[in-house]
């Protein structure tokens, strides 16, 4: 398709195929992934408890989560990381099922030999006005617990951006 692309002399075909070029690669890398989670004991895994919290919650979300799971995440067996993960992700997801009208949600879930980050981006209404922040709180605790950070603040979409990040100790 991309050498289709290359050739096409009409802009408006030329961007539906680069679209779609996008959209394969994306839809190629979350096969991918699936398939490296399968084929490990995925119960403790970083990657098979995103792809599980992701399921669990998608019906209850206005559309599925795009997700992508990102670097040596399970290199990481450290149980309270990996059942903070887990809780920070499950929360987010519910938040923008409970708070948003979302029409796109994104999860990220990254580690480099630095750090593990975890990102949930959405396009929906956003932070708002309730004061009651009791969720986030708990979640900023679990990251401080791990010398990390919670930021939470308006995605580039127009919704909320949550990013949790903690450093990787050897």
């Amino acid at each position: 398709m991309q050498s289709i692309a290359a050739t096409v002399d009409d802009e408006v075909v030329d961007q539906r195929l680069t679209r779609t070029v996008v959209e394969l690669d994306e839809t190629i890398r979350q096969i991918r992934t699936t398939i490296f989670a399968l084929q490990e004991d995925s119960s403790r895994s970083l990657r098979g408890i995103a792809l599980a919290v992701v399921d669990q919650l998608a019906p209850l979300l206005p559309v599925r989560p795009e997700i992508q799971l990102l670097g040596p995440l399970d290199t990481i067996s450290d149980d309270a990381i990996i059942a903070d993960i887990e809780a920070v992700l499950r929360e987010s997801l519910t938040n923008v099922a409970k708070h948003t009208r979302a029409a796109q949600i994104r999860v990220r879930l990254q580690a480099d030999k630095q750090r593990l980050d975890l990102s949930v981006i959405d396009n929906g209404t956003g932070l708002g006005q309730n004061t009651r922040r009791s969720g986030l709180a708990n979640l900023s605790r679990r990251a401080e617990q791990h010398g990390g950070f919670l930021d939470v603040g308006d995605s580039p979409e127009g919704g909320l951006r949550l990013r949790w990040s903690i450093p990787i100790r050897p």
